[in-house]
């Protein structure tokens, strides 16, 4: 993932990251919380790399979608 959504990313790039961010939210939702070192392991096999990783959790953390407390991922949306 690029330093800023679109940065040098063509448009199926984006598509493709913005599907994965979702994929990603979604998991989290589902689960309520999950540790954080639980769902990098689980995308560390489909080849996501740490800085990827961060970029997920960094991007849902800043919107608001999730919190972060310690290593535990929180879903911070009220249905």
């Amino acid at each position: 993932m690029r330093a800023a959504l679109g940065e040098g990313m063509t448009m199926d790039d984006q598509k493709k990251t913005i599907a994965l961010v979702r994929a990603v939210a979604d998991a989290i939702k589902d689960a309520g919380e999950i540790p954080a070192g639980t769902l990098y392991a689980a995308l560390m096999t489909k080849g996501c790399t740490i800085e990827q990783y961060n970029g997920l959790e960094s991007i849902l953390i800043r919107s608001g979608l999730a919190t972060k407390a310690g290593d535990m991922l929180r879903w911070n949306v009220k249905s």
